[in-house]
């Protein structure tokens, strides 16, 4: 840029040298004055844009004609919204949502701001869809091949066209990682012990999804069996410190192919375990707000990113072990009371936390061992169910 600078104060220069030479020197001063007055300079050029973690960042090189003076570029966005002043080469704008983002940029002298560059193309977007909780988030008992039918349950034509066009990052208990980089939906995800391939709510979610036109779309499942808000998935714990490491791999791991991501939902399936003790079941709606304003947070969700609560119930499991004596009466009466108060603050928390809502698990079938788990087409319903509620809201 100093090099271009120079050649065109050079060329002022010695024009006013010979204008001098060959007439008066009152002529001179007026060349001095062309020099001061200076041009606005030409369009900046190279201007590219690249994805980066819930960011884009925009980079140009100088242009042309530079004029006089240091230069000043101005970044503005189609649509308007985004913009930003710099005399470097580059600017990062925050994305935490799907707007096709454009970008011109231009630049200004002393004399003047230039021509404003061709708008960028918008980048292709990639919806992430944070998957969290315990049990019945993995799919504990929810078998791709029925073990009563021994009907593949995930080979109808709208299942498996999402699941053949969606991916899944995933670290849950009891089933291998994914590996290093995110996998097509369908890849079976098969649970240490169980007779066939298991899966969670993410399917019938992708699925409904993918139907109403979001088809780039990641899922993010983060879910350990038998585990507690109150303790667990606390803000200082493994579990919190897991599920936001995988959630920022998998938008890195977006970035890398050259996907603008940003989360579009998050869905917290969880809850059993607090239900079982009663101070934590007493203490749910408090433990629930603190971990859903440290996750967004940490997240960098955008503020209208909706959070959907899929409200426990275990009243068929204790009914289960009341006829099966596995409980006194005075501990399953306590487990039914902490199921009631969990319930209850899953209410209370969407109601006073913006943009956060709840599906009902209440009602679904489970699985006939505990009946605790819900089955295959019990998780297609609640995945289906947390479509319903998000699908109007994603960001």
């Amino acid at each position: 840029m100093a090099r271009a600078a120079r050649r065109a104060g050079g060329v002022l220069v010695a024009g006013a040298l010979c204008v001098g030479l060959a007439v008066s020197g009152s002529m001179a001063a007026t060349g001095a004055a062309v020099r001061g007055a200076g041009v606005p300079p030409s369009v900046p050029l190279s201007v590219s844009v690249a994805p980066d973690v819930g960011a884009l960042v925009v980079s140009w090189q100088p242009p042309t004609q530079v004029g006089r003076g240091p230069l000043t570029y101005q970044v503005r966005s189609v649509p308007s919204g985004q913009q930003c002043s710099t005399q470097g080469l580059w600017c990062r704008f925050q994305v935490r949502d799907a707007t096709p983002w454009r970008f011109t940029v231009s630049a200004a002298n002393g004399a003047g701001s230039g021509p404003a560059s061709p708008l960028t193309f918008p980048f292709r977007h990639l919806t992430v869809l944070v998957v969290a909780g315990q049990s019945n988030a993995i799919g504990f008992e929810s078998y791709a091949i029925d073990p009563v039918t021994h009907r593949h349950v995930l080979a109808t034509a709208p299942i498996h066209s999402a699941s053949q066009h969606s991916l899944i990052d995933w670290v849950e208990s009891g089933v291998p990682d994914s590996g290093a980089t995110p996998v097509a939906l369908s890849t079976p995800q098969q649970l240490v012990g169980a007779p066939s391939p298991i899966f969670g709510p993410e399917v019938g979610l992708a699925s409904s999804l993918y139907a109403a036109g979001h088809q780039g779309l990641l899922i993010v499942k983060v879910a350990f069996a038998g585990t507690s808000l109150a303790v667990d998935w606390a803000s200082s714990g493994v579990l919190y410190r897991h599920l936001v490491t995988t959630t920022r791999a998998a938008m890195a791991w977006a970035s890398s192919q050259w996907w603008s991501a940003t989360i579009g939902a998050i869905y917290w399936i969880q809850g059993e375990t607090d239900a079982e003790h009663a101070p934590m079941a007493a203490n749910y709606a408090t433990h629930l707000r603190a971990f859903l304003r440290t996750l967004r947070s940490d997240l960098g969700v955008d503020a209208r990113t909706p959070v959907v609560l899929a409200r426990t119930d275990v009243t068929a499991y204790v009914a289960y072990k009341r006829a099966h004596h596995v409980c006194a009466p005075a501990d399953c009466e306590r487990e039914l009371k902490g199921n009631a108060e969990v319930r209850a603050a899953q209410l209370y928390v969407a109601a006073n936390m913006a943009y956060t809502y709840t599906v009902d698990t209440a009602g679904l079938p489970r699985f006939p061992t505990t009946f605790i788990h819900l089955t295959n087409n019990a998780e297609l319903s609640l995945g289906r169910a947390l479509a319903a509620v998000s699908l109007r809201r994603l960001t």
